[in-house]
């Protein structure tokens, strides 16, 4: 909820994947390296490790952590003198900027980060917020550092004001760790139900269809008197059928029978607590 530069520096000293997320909505997930602050504002942001990036917690086509296997980096913040957001930027205002594809870009962010290349494509979300701007032949510097130079490919910037949200995992999270699914040793066990099991089974079913309103609540009579005579013992049911009685005479009867059932029971507590939750 913080997000910034306090976000992010936990992010780091996390060393694991996080997710950094844009006032844009654009998410960048991978293990975060480095941030460059200029007067306690995070204006540039590195990661370490393959890196996705997402919108609403699903992964962007053609940026998943094997596109970005060698880590991201990308700015915040805004145009130098400009006081409208990169993302709210309309395809008319970027034209007046000279921010039009296929042609060589210059962009000055008030920070003093410096990002020139030839801009080969804008990304826009469905809603027609900027979310993502990429370069080829690009360079970008910060003072006397470079950031990215033109040899390293192509340059994708993430886009936002501010970094709104930063988050323990990664945004999709499916398609992050895809790659690192557990494989188990084994599969479940298929029980094999005794023919007296499945009776129960067939009990609770009934208590369920007259819980909903399918079966008359008479039939509540019958059900608890197959569970004393073939089912003595069972306690969950006979709790069931005394949550949803109206029939006063039985519901009597299986109070008794529970509180006598209680006694020798390992599941005393369960059973007296389920009534004393029903009064």
């Amino acid at each position: 909820r913080v997000g910034g530069a306090y976000g992010l520096k936990k992010a780091i000293e996390s060393n694991s994947t996080c997710t950094a997320e844009y006032s844009s909505g654009i998410q960048v997930s991978g293990v975060f390296s480095r941030i460059i602050e200029k007067e306690g504002k995070a204006i540039y942001l590195s990661t370490s490790s393959p890196t996705a990036l997402a919108w609403h917690d699903q992964e962007l086509v053609g940026h998943n952590k094997h596109y970005h296997k060698d880590g991201f980096g990308s700015p915040i913040g805004k145009l130098k003198n400009h006081d409208t957001a990169i993302e709210s930027l309309s395809m008319d205002q970027l034209k007046e900027l000279g921010i039009v594809s296929g042609k060589k870009v210059l962009l000055e962010f008030e920070s003093g980060v410096v990002v020139n290349g030839l801009l080969n494509n804008i990304w826009k979300n469905r809603k027609g917020v900027n979310m993502i701007m990429s370069f080829i032949d690009c360079t970008v510097t910060f003072q006397d550092q470079v950031l990215f130079a033109p040899q390293w490919g192509v340059y994708d910037m993430t886009i936002g004001q501010s970094i709104v949200s930063v988050y323990s995992g990664a945004a999709d999270i499916e398609s992050f760790d895809r790659d690192n699914i557990f494989q188990f040793q084994e599969t479940t066990h298929k029980i094999d139900y005794s023919p007296s099991r499945i009776e129960l089974h067939k009990l609770y079913e009934k208590v369920y269809l007259v819980r909903n309103g399918e079966l008359k609540e008479d039939i509540l009579v019958e059900v608890f008197q197959k569970i004393k005579q073939e089912h003595n013992g069972d306690w969950l049911c006979a709790l069931d059928i005394l949550e949803i009685c109206k029939i006063d005479s039985l519901s009597s009867e299986i109070e008794t029978y529970l509180i006598e059932l209680s006694q020798n029971s390992d599941y005393k507590v369960l059973i007296l607590d389920g009534i004393k939750l029903l009064k």
